[in-house]
């Protein structure tokens, strides 16, 4: 069994409780706490990345680590929202539980920490916070095919910043699923932390 870095770990866990803090909607925690929170995230995941081969194993490992616990939480959200349709808002009909339950899964599936509207299109509300979770395991994943494909820092940070333009472009149009282009954003900070230890 590795290690743990006790420190890494205090910054990560603070991190996380600061993503959390900062969906709160109190503007001027907000600020602060976007200041800092995913970015010092992202760096602190890439300074603990090891570099591996992609295979079945290390995304079984990854996906167990991360999305479990991300669609356990979307499964509770719906709960809720059904408890609430139904004993909160006294609307037990069919159609008004299919509705959210519906609602529920699509926005589980976009994954949006904010967005909630692309022109016309409602991808269904926002999912909150844990938003993250899917996005950090794409951008893993996406930040070790980069440290195997390539060895030179320069051409990894160039990679790292077209993701990262791709990422805030797209977001502009569309919204892909499970965070997809928070992953791009991430990729950068990721190869950051991962050059700070080496």
């Amino acid at each position: 069994m590795k290690k743990r870095i006790g420190w890494i770990d205090v910054a990560k866990a603070i991190c996380i409780l600061s993503v959390i803090i900062g969906h709160m909607d109190n503007e001027n925690i907000t600020k602060v706490v976007y200041a800092y929170h995913l970015t010092l995230f992202f760096i602190l995941s890439g300074y603990t990345l090891k570099k591996q081969k992609i295979d079945k194993e290390f995304i079984k490992k990854k996906f167990s680590r991360l999305m479990k616990p991300y669609f356990i939480t979307c499964i509770c959200i719906t709960i809720m929202d059904i408890f609430n349709t139904i004993f909160l808002y006294h609307n037990n009909s069919i159609s008004s539980i299919l509705s959210v339950v519906k609602i529920d899964i699509k926005r589980s599936i976009f994954a949006s920490g904010s967005i909630r509207y692309f022109g016309n299109y409602n991808i269904g509300g926002r999912i909150g916070a844990i938003w993250f979770l899917p996005a950090l395991l794409f951008a893993i994943i996406i930040s070790e095919f980069i440290l195997l494909k390539s060895k030179k820092w320069v051409t990894r940070y160039l990679i790292g910043i077209c993701l990262f333009v791709v990422g805030y472009v797209s977001a502009k149009y569309i919204w892909l699923p499970f965070s997809i282009q928070s992953s791009l954003f991430a990729v950068p900070f990721i190869l950051f932390g991962k050059w700070i230890k080496e």
